[in-house]
């Protein structure tokens, strides 16, 4: 296996199994922590979506960019409202603010419209909370 596929795709499976160890390892040896895969996602945004929070932290401690979008121009904050990954977009939201709670994707729906639609009280509630500050 060449360095090139090791360090381009073991950080996706590193991030999205929570694998900390092996992350950091990659990282150390310039993994590239905003690669994008077919679907437009980085190993920041399978962090994100599976909800392995030390894996966000990691990443985002590493240079990984809080503002790209997937394939569906979701943000991290959609990933994190969909996935229900409540301690994520407590992490996210510290991090970037009101900025990206109010971005549309490609359908115009922003992460409170994920939120609302899907029930998600203590969801909408944080999301609300932070729009109003």
């Amino acid at each position: 296996m060449s360095i090139f596929i090791f360090l381009f795709l073991f950080p996706f499976s590193a991030a999205a199994f929570g694998n900390l160890k092996c992350l950091e390892i990659l990282l150390r040896n310039c993994a590239f922590v905003n690669a994008k895969d077919t679907g437009s996602l980085t190993p920041f945004l399978c962090a994100v979506a599976a909800g392995k929070t030390k894996c966000v932290e990691l990443l985002l401690d590493s240079g990984a960019d809080i503002s790209v979008r997937d394939k569906f121009q979701r943000t991290c904050i959609h990933l994190a409202v969909e996935s229900e990954r409540e301690t994520v977009l407590q992490i996210l939201v510290d991090k970037c603010g009101t900025g990206m709670i109010n971005a549309p994707d490609e359908q115009e729906k922003t992460p409170l419209h994920y939120a609302v639609l899907s029930s998600i009280e203590k969801v909408t509630q944080r999301l609300l909370e932070t729009a109003r500050n």
